[in-house]
């Protein structure tokens, strides 16, 4: 849980500084009010260790028939513009990406970010973004690309893999002038990313409405987590909103 709120946090501006709200769902025919409770009581025991956010941090506990339409309503009715959860280790790769509760939240409209980090945050010293065609036309690219910006640390390498130089020049107007990281870029088309340690890899899983929508691309995705190529990575899906 800790790698998601920081993301969530580091996803914060000191502008903007709006709520994180950590969503617990629990099956309905399964939950007592004491369960609730516990699972409450843990939550927030877990969330006092971060000290500095408590100002924004804020436990929901959700009690629902399915984890993705609870996770969808909760999103509705606090406005939400990001959803950020981890991938289990339980299912197999292609479930994780492709399995019911994927499915489900790709029919909501905000960004979703999918976690796959066995280590801590800090502890990665390259974050390499493999950027698909045209995502520099999708309404939320700029958001996307100021967020990812925010993950890494100060003097971490930050890689950004592009098919075309309009990509660079977007992408180049989405970031500060002033920025605290290695910034590269590169072309190398579309290649499975091969993870390596101290790594991160971010990709980009694009619904089927968007207007760079690519099989070929979500493809790739599919195989580089499928195949267990990439260790830690980042899936993102560019919401509408």
């Amino acid at each position: 849980m800790a790698n998601l709120v920081g993301l969530a946090n580091r996803f914060n501006t000191i502008q903007t500084s709006e709520p994180v709200y950590i969503l617990n769902i629990l099956d309905e025919n399964r939950s007592s009010r004491e369960n609730i409770l516990r699972i409450r009581e843990l939550l927030e025991k877990n969330v006092s260790e971060f000290n500095n956010l408590n100002e924004t941090l804020k436990v929901i506990t959700r009690v629902d028939l399915s984890i993705s339409s609870g996770i969808i309503r909760a999103a509705k009715e606090y406005m939400v513009s990001d959803i950020i959860f981890g991938l289990g280790e339980k299912t197999t790769a292609s479930e994780r990406i492709f399995g019911n509760i994927f499915d489900h939240l790709l029919n909501s409209l905000q960004t979703l970010f999918a976690v796959k980090m066995d280590g801590n945050l800090s502890e990665y010293r390259r974050f390499v973004v493999n950027i698909p065609a045209n995502l520099e036309h999708e309404p939320t690219f700029f958001s996307v690309i100021r967020k990812i910006n925010r993950i890494p640390d100060p003097e971490t390498e930050l890689e950004f893999r592009v098919e075309n130089d309009d990509s660079v020049a977007k992408i180049k107007s989405a970031l500060p002038k002033r920025n605290r990281h290695k910034i590269t870029y590169s072309s190398v088309g579309f290649n499975v990313p091969e993870g390596s340690p101290g790594t991160v890899h971010i990709l980009f899983l694009m619904r089927k409405q968007s207007v760079s929508y690519n099989a070929k691309n979500n493809t790739m995705v599919h195989k580089a987590i499928s195949s267990n190529s990439t260790d830690d990575y980042i899936v993102v899906v560019p919401g509408f909103e």
